[in-house]
Formats: C-alpha cells, structure tokens, sequence
C-alpha cells in the first residue's frame, strides 16, 4: 500500500510544473512585428496609471492572444 501511494505522490510531482509567468508575454511580443511598440504603450499606460489590477488584466489579455487571429475577406463581410 506504501507502495502505491509513493507511486502517486512521485507521479503527482512529475507532473506538476512551474511555468515562468511572463513566457505567454514574451511569446505575444515575439510574433507582434511591428505592433511591438504598441503593445508595450499599453503595458507602460497602466503601470504609470498606477493601478496594478488593470496592469494585470492587460498582461493577461496579452499573454492569452499569442497564435490568435481572425478572418477577413469578402465571404465574411457578406456573412
């Protein structure tokens, strides 16, 4: 029975990962191109503003939109 539960308990630990917080960021500032800068205004708009709970929505926004994209064209504007 010991046994098992080790198993588990090393499997459990395994598994679990620490993932750096801003690899997401760093990702979406990565494929940005030239928005780069943009994105980083945003970034700089609420860390002068002073409220961190904003800053953290806009970092959350932006490390989530990484390979995100939309369509466009005439079958979608007609749509």
């Amino acid at each position: 029975m010991k046994g098992v539960i080790l198993i588990l308990l090393c499997m459990l630990v395994a598994s679990c990962r620490m993932r750096p917080v801003s690899s997401g960021l760093e990702e979406t500032l990565s494929q940005a191109g030239s928005n780069r800068d943009e994105l980083f205004r945003v970034l700089a708009h609420y860390e002068k503003e002073g409220d961190s709970l904003k800053l953290r929505a806009a970092q959350f926004l932006l490390e989530n939109m990484a390979g995100k994209a939309y369509a466009t064209g005439r079958v979608v504007d007609e749509y």
